[in-house]
Parts: C-alpha cells; sequence; structure tokens
C-alpha cells in the first residue's frame, strides 16, 4: 500500500468511525418500535417465512429492522458524501463547476475532474442535467467524467447509461483503481467501511428487534 492509499484508509476510517458511525447507531436505535413502520398483513409474513423459515414476531421484526435499516444507511451514505470528500478526499478537490474531485488517473496518467456520486442510483435522472452541466466553459477542453464511490457497471439503471453516451462514467472499482492505482482498493475501503459501522451497530440492532418483536407479539401482528 503506497502514502496516499494510506492516509486515504487512515481518513476513511476516522471520518466513519468519528461522524458517520454515531448516524448510524441513531438510526438504529430508531427501528425498535411498530411506530413508523409500514406493516402489510400479507407481505410481512411472507417475507419472513421467505427469509428467515418463520412468521414468528423476531422473524418479523428482523425483517422489518433489515430493510429500514439498510433504505437508513443507503440515505445516511448519501448525505454523507459531500462530507467525506471535505475530510478523506482532503487535497483532491475540484475548483470546476459541478465536478467534485481533481486527480492524476493511474492507469492512463491524465489530470481528470469527476463528479463523484455515491451510488449509480444516485445519477441524475434526466441526461440534460449533465448536458447542461458539460456546456459550462470552465469546463471546455479539460477531461471530465461521473464516477460512482460503490456499485458495479453490471448493475447500471437505464439511465446511467444513457450518460456514458456523454462522457466517461467509471465504477467503484474502475474508480478506485483509477484513484490509487490499485485494482483491489475498492473492495479494501468497502470492508473497512462495513466492519466499523458493523461494530458500532450490531448490538443496536439486535436490541431493535428484540424491542419491535415484543411489541408486534403483544399486538399480535
Amino acid at each position: 500500500m503506497n502514502t496516499v492509499e494510506k492516509a486515504l484508509v487512515y481518513r476513511d476510517s476516522q471520518f466513519y468511525w468519528q461522524i458517520v458511525a454515531p448516524q448510524y447507531i441513531d438510526a438504529a436505535k430508531s427501528l425498535g418500535s411498530i411506530r413508523g413502520c409500514s406493516i402489510d398483513s400479507v407481505a410481512l409474513p411472507l417475507s419472513a417465512i421467505c427469509t428467515h423459515g418463520e412468521m414468528s414476531p423476531k422473524a418479523m421484526a428482523q425483517v422489518l429492522v433489515t430493510h429500514a435499516f439498510h433504505q437508513k444507511v443507503k440515505d445516511l451514505f448519501r448525505e454523507q458524501l459531500p462530507g467525506y470528500v471535505d475530510k478523506a478526499l482532503e487535497g483532491y478537490k475540484s475548483d470546476l463547476p459541478g465536478m467534485t474531485i481533481r486527480f492524476i488517473d493511474q492507469i492512463d496518467r491524465i489530470d481528470k475532474h469527476v463528479l463523484l456520486l455515491a451510488d449509480p442510483d444516485a445519477a441524475p435522472e434526466d441526461p440534460a442535467e449533465i448536458n447542461a452541466l458539460l456546456d459550462e466553459p470552465a469546463l471546455q477542453g479539460e477531461h471530465v467524467g461521473v464516477a460512482f464511490f460503490q456499485g458495479s457497471e453490471k448493475y447500471y439503471p437505464d439511465k446511467v447509461h444513457a450518460l456514458r453516451g456523454l462522457l466517461p462514467v467509471y465504477d467503484g472499482k474502475d474508480f478506485w483503481e483509477r484513484f490509487t492505482g490499485d485494482p483491489t482498493f475498492c473492495s479494501r475501503i468497502t470492508v473497512s467501511h462495513v466492519n466499523t459501522i458493523a461494530y458500532r451497530t450490531a448490538e443496536v440492532l439486535h436490541d431493535a428487534i428484540e424491542s419491535l418483536a415484543k411489541e408486534l407479539q403483544d399486538a399480535e401482528i
């Protein structure tokens, strides 16, 4: 691991440990009550049977908490990306309009500016937004593209395929390899992120499931 990678991994872990993980813990704590849960009397027990082999209150609670936490994590990740750029990618911020970071591509050695998004689903629904951005005079003659922090090209939604007709698009693995020169960096930084969050939230989620299961049992759902 080179110096740049070591610094990035350290800043990444500090960002998730100090800033993001506490928010994930708060999100996990909020899931331990039936209030605010969307409960479908058919879909919920069916999901519990399919995933846990039974429709007990605990199995249904696991379905509800897991689904809700998945969405909360996804939303938090997107919300925190600007802060991540400020702290973990310090020194790489782009000064071009609409672009997020600037770096020397470690594969083709080209100086690039990219719009960094959390995942492919966060891409603009309307390619016209990118077209308008590309019309910015400051971008003319520059190498610009769209990159995703995570996500695979195999699962791009249609709107991302439309973007590829306008400018280069890099999925998570490709982006991090271009940024660091290490083809395994994306998986390494993802594991670091997941382990940090799991360590901080596992017990809280377990308590949320137990609390929600009791409410479901008392409510005879």
